[in-house]
């Protein structure tokens, strides 16, 4: 799986995960009805199974508990961020439950709490004693 990236060497992909045998990808896509973040590329001769989001869900609907719990993942991920119901890990950390852009090791990530109380609190300025003349 690569990130599209143009770089100075003229490459314009970076890897940023090698996938295994049964490994599968784009599922956050295909949960979340949002757009790719990675795309992915073979470097063998591979087996691909595929499913239209589309065809899910018209199958899903005939199970009312099975499409409802499409939708409450849905919603965990579009509304909540939340990705540990699809057991997403980090390509990073390989924590479950946040993606790698999203992923507070190697990202600062304060709140608004954080950010409100660092501008209204100011330091005590030193100040060096000056004779006039």
């Amino acid at each position: 799986m690569f990130l599209n990236d143009i770089h100075k060497d003229g490459d314009s992909h970076l890897r940023i995960k090698l996938l295994e045998a049964n490994g599968m990808f784009g599922e956050l896509s295909f949960f979340s009805g949002l757009s790719r973040k990675v795309s992915a590329r073979s470097l063998n001769l591979s087996t691909l199974y595929k499913i239209t989001r589309n065809d899910f869900l018209s199958i899903l609907k005939t199970t009312t508990e099975d499409f409802e719990k499409f939708i409450m993942i849905q919603d965990q991920i579009v509304l909540y961020q939340d990705f540990s119901a699809i057991e997403t890990r980090c390509f990073s950390c390989s924590e479950i439950g946040h993606i790698v852009i999203d992923c507070p090791k190697i990202h600062k990530s304060f709140d608004r709490q954080f950010h409100s109380l660092k501008n209204n609190f100011s330091r005590d300025m030193e100040r060096m004693p000056f004779k006039r003349k």
